[in-house]
């Protein structure tokens, strides 16, 4: 009800009004993208406060010309109300809000009341057809809010777009730990970045279907072992590709995709202090399905945590001149990190 009577103060304030109980003739542009209403449902909210206009093709003279614009995000919706006169003046304000449901009862009063002062209220009367030229319309009173609402309802119209309330493009660091490479598991960094597609499916507030495409790299720390005699040392590098078809967004606070991802890089083993030791690079290759989760922390930032179940397609095992195995790489592993991210 605070956004509703805001958005009533700051028509009153900013907007000319007509007083009259008349039909006022509209010409109505409409754009709206996601999960946002359509055209239809925004003007049928607009009509529930107010019977007092009807609906001319854009573009028509002498008649007032009202934008719509409106945009979902995850975490916030915006909007955009631009009204220009017959003598080309306009308008204009943007607002943010957690929902583009919100947003579009704030903007459908915003419109009610530019055309309307009285919409949705007890005096109003039924609207009379209008006749002749219009005439000059009366000022009406700005409606007065209680603090502090008054303060945020009289703010400056912003004449620039809205700030984007969500970036596609996401960077996030982990810590990592996996048994794929070798037996024993290796302790690693990874860092992955992912560009989200557009238009994700929403339904009363959980955004479904919304596919991701992701680069990384992942390098694992020196892991030695120790020999009769002597030493090895392994290191892993693969770079890092993944898509996710499904991803599920639960308002703004945390996100899970299931994903399916490749590693493709080298495993590299050297061995020292022994008579037959030598150095070794193998091609690495494997292929697995995993789960990414997020828990935001602000707008910007994020916790991450990803588990990966792979199969490794490259099993060459490390092994002495002499052909004394020093490392084998399993059938099957399992990697799991975790770590932050920010939004770019």
């Amino acid at each position: 009800m605070r956004v509703l009577a805001a958005a009533v103060a700051v028509v009153a304030l900013l907007i000319p009004t007509s007083a009259r109980a008349e039909v006022e003739p509209i010409a109505f542009r409409y754009e709206a993208s996601g999960a946002c209403p359509s055209e239809s449902e925004f003007l049928e909210a607009v009509r529930a406060l107010t019977k007092r206009w009807s609906l001319v093709p854009a573009g028509t003279s002498e008649v007032r010309t009202i934008r719509v614009r409106m945009a979902a995000a995850p975490s916030k919706a915006t909007g955009r109300l631009v009204i220009a006169d017959t003598s080309g003046t306009s308008s204009e304000r943007d607002i943010v809000l957690p929902t583009c449901t919100e947003v579009k009862q704030a903007l459908a009063v915003m419109v009610a009341v530019a055309i309307d002062p009285r919409a949705g209220t007890a005096d109003e009367t039924e609207p009379t057809p209008r006749e002749g030229t219009r005439e000059a319309e009366p000022r009406v009173e700005p409606v007065v809010l209680p603090h502090p609402e008054q303060r945020a309802a009289t703010a400056p119209i912003s004449t620039t777009p809205a700030p984007s309330t969500r970036s596609p493009v996401t960077l996030d660091l982990r810590v990592e730990l996996t048994s794929a490479v070798l037996r024993g598991g290796l302790v690693g960094l990874g860092a992955s970045m992912t560009l989200e597609l557009p238009t994700p499916v929403r339904t009363q507030g959980i955004y479904l279907l919304w596919p991701s495409i992701g680069l990384g790299f992942r390098q694992s720390l020196p892991k030695e072992r120790s020999l009769r005699g002597g030493s090895a040392e392994f290191i892993w590098r693969a770079g890092q590709l993944r898509f996710c078809p499904l991803r599920v967004a639960i308002h703004a606070l945390a996100e899970v995709s299931s994903c399916v991802e490749t590693n493709l890089g080298a495993l590299r083993g050297s061995a020292e202090g022994l008579p037959d030791a030598r150095n070794l690079s193998s091609f690495w290759a494997d292929i697995g399905g995993s789960v990414w989760a997020a828990v935001n922390l602000s707008e910007r930032f994020f916790l991450s945590s990803t588990v990966l179940m792979t199969l490794p397609l490259v099993r060459q095992p490390f092994a002495l001149a002499s052909g004394a195995s020093v490392a084998s790489v399993p059938p099957l592993g399992v990697l799991g990190g975790i770590g932050i991210g920010a939004k770019l």
